[in-house]
């Protein structure tokens, strides 16, 4: 049996608020827990131990009393952030880049692409880049399966 699914929506006035619907619901447990779903985005408060925002592109985590973490959703799939205020971050800017730091960037290292960097007492040297057989992969764009050429003519064409 087919249901439609009507909004809903509950209201205990000052403290408490909900409202559903079939894409999207709001509740609200005043002054503490918030939260706002739908199905592209979402935002959840805690108040003041927590706090999630979820978007189409990345989502993100607050943790009390300095915990921050990311990561990259979609298009920005494999990048993420990390930080613990003041103690440590982290970062994935791009696949196969890569950074951390300690203290506030007192001590770091970080690799963009070929180029590797390290960090002391806030100064960054250059380190030897890595060699090209290492990064091979980097940048290259992938294969399709099922297509070979062989010396510019398109074997599949047959």
């Amino acid at each position: 049996m087919f249901r439609l699914r009507v909004n809903q929506s509950y209201t205990v006035a000052p403290l408490f608020y909900r409202r559903s619907g079939a894409t999207d619901s709001s509740t609200i447990a005043f002054p503490l827990y918030w939260r706002f779903w739908s199905q592209e985005r979402s935002t959840t408060v805690v108040f003041p131990f927590y706090f999630g925002v979820r978007r189409p592109t990345w989502e993100g985590t607050f943790i009390f009393p300095s915990i921050w973490w990311s990561r990259g959703l979609g298009p920005e799939a494999g990048t993420s952030h990390f930080w613990f205020v003041p103690f440590w971050e982290s970062q994935i800017k791009r696949p196969g880049d890569y950074m951390w730091e300690a203290l506030l960037g007192v001590l770091g290292w970080e690799r963009i692409g070929r180029n590797r960097y390290l960090k002391v007492l806030f100064i960054p040297f250059e380190l030897e880049p890595v060699t090209a057989a290492q990064t091979s992969w980097y940048g290259r764009t992938p294969k399709r399966a099922g297509t070979h050429t062989a010396r510019g003519l398109s074997t599949q064409a047959w």
